[in-house]
């Protein structure tokens, strides 16, 4: 098995290509519509919330999602020997999402400016909380990609015809938000069923749980402070700029992260093999190679064709954020 893994493992990058490709074609398809549909104020709306979401699921993610994929890839695949400290991670999970959750309220209910309806503020809190079950940490790190594909799969198509058939105009944004609500509950679910072997093996440890916590602590703090540079300008935006205004930056914002996951789901392969062997300077360096062939010609699109994308992708009403 150690043979092995100093290779390029062109199998599962060719199924996390092809989840990667799921991710932004299926986007690709919805993403003009939903622009388009719901307008720069909506949208603006939609990039006022996810961007509270994304500070709080990092918050909450506690650096699960990069020690869990660490410690768990030194196993080997399908070794449910950790499965208690896999238990313990989600449970930390939880714990954070849901006082990340009760944070997000007091900071929505105190604001000057009421942006949406309380009844988005409610759904996108507990989408919040259930997003954290995905579990894609584990799943990869046990290289189950074709499982990630097939949910990440089924849950676009869900997403797309859904939206298709219920948002048809600005008024039905809370159409949209209803099915983002049904789409990480279907992920949640999907994972669950797939861990429901590792459900027998817990057993309240509360040594491993101080561990971990002591463990998680850098990792937290450096994806929180990663989310923090991603989105504090969506929320200061939100409380001195205009809706519109937000609704154009959003638009902006995800087309570039589009692009990022181009070369970030080429990295969870790379990760997992890197973590599993000794120090292979070899696989180093084809995965730093195919992530710097991958970023300069995205990056290069995306600043000297910000206006022709942005036009084509959302339409003219969104050209101000090119500016």
């Amino acid at each position: 098995m150690a043979a092995n893994n100093n290779k390029i493992p062109y199998g599962q990058l060719l199924l996390q290509y092809s989840n990667t490709a799921i991710n932004i074609i299926f986007p690709l398809i919805l993403f003009p519509y939903m622009t388009r549909t719901l307008g720069p104020g909506g949208y603006g709306i939609i990039g006022f919330y996810e961007s509270l979401m994304l500070v709080v699921n990092v918050m909450a993610a506690f650096g699960v999602n990069y020690y869990g994929l660490r410690l768990l890839s030194k196993s080997a695949i399908g070794d449910t020997g950790k499965a208690n400290t896999v238990l313990h991670l989600l449970l930390i999970n939880t714990l954070v999402a849901v006082s990340g959750m009760l944070v997000y309220l007091l900071y929505v209910y105190n604001k000057k400016v009421q942006i949406g309806s309380s009844q988005f503020t409610l759904l996108y809190a507990y989408i919040m909380v259930i997003y954290m079950f995905h579990a894609d940490w584990y799943f990869q790190s046990q290289e189950k990609f074709r499982f990630l594909l097939r949910r990440t799969f089924f849950i676009r198509l869900f997403v797309l015809v859904s939206s298709l058939i219920f948002v048809r105009k600005p008024e039905h944004l809370i159409y949209y938000i209803i099915i983002s609500a049904v789409n990480y509950t279907l992920i949640a679910a999907s994972a669950w069923w797939n861990m429901r072997s590792l459900l027998p093996h817990w057993k309240w440890d509360p040594a491993l749980f101080r561990r971990l916590m002591k463990a998680l602590w850098p990792f937290a703090v450096l994806g929180l402070l990663g989310s923090f540079y991603f989105t504090i300008d969506t929320i200061l935006l939100a409380r001195t700029g205009k809706l519109t205004d937000l609704g154009h930056y959003t638009v902006a914002a995800k087309i570039v992260r589009l692009g990022l996951n181009v070369f970030v789901g080429a990295s969870i392969v790379f990760f997992v093999r890197l973590f599993r062997t000794e120090v292979d300077k070899e696989l180093q360096r084809d995965s730093m190679l195919m992530t710097i062939h991958l970023s300069f010609p995205i990056a290069a699109m995306l600043f000297f064709f910000a206006g022709p994308v942005i036009q084509f992708v959302s339409g003219e009403s969104y050209l101000p954020a090119t500016g």
